[in-house]
């Protein structure tokens, strides 16, 4: 949070990589990879694994969904790739390789801190895994880059 964060995220475009697994089904609450945010649901950029199995990336603005694809399905106990870049009306997705995800209309919020294996709005929706790696680029990577990254 704070200056710990803001050194080094750039609010107007960046990519991220995640790489990890999940353990355990989500009670109702979907197992959160990683987010940014303004300490509310209604701002965020976040990515998780949903109730129905799917892993979702999202950007919410001011309470609306900008953007948020169900890009493929995690697997319990099986390490994953999951590549996402933001940049205003500039959003793209990638999981393990597969077919990218792009959409050209999303507003980008502005966040003031990190969450790692859990939600930034919510402590209850949680990874329920290991987080081998995250990998942040202050720049939005090219979609091939992008597809390379989750392979």
């Amino acid at each position: 949070t704070g200056a710990n964060f803001s050194s080094w995220y750039r609010q107007d475009e960046g990519s991220f990589r995640f790489a990890g697994k999940i353990y355990n089904d989500p009670s109702g609450v979907p197992n959160v990879f990683f987010g940014v945010a303004v300490d509310s649901f209604d701002n965020t950029i976040y990515s998780s694994r949903s109730t129905s199995g799917g892993v979702l990336v999202s950007v919410r603005f001011a309470g609306s969904s900008e953007a948020s694809p169900i890009i493929g399905q995690f697997v319990k106990n099986k390490s994953e790739l999951l590549s996402f870049c933001y940049k205003s009306n500039d959003v793209a997705a990638s999981f393990n390789g597969g077919q990218l995800y792009t959409d050209i209309s999303a507003l980008i919020p502005t966040a003031n801190k990190l969450s790692l294996g859990s939600a930034p709005w919510d402590s209850s929706a949680y990874l329920n895994g290991h987080i081998s790696r995250l990998t942040y680029w202050p720049k939005r990577l090219t979609n091939t880059q992008l597809q390379e990254l989750s392979a």
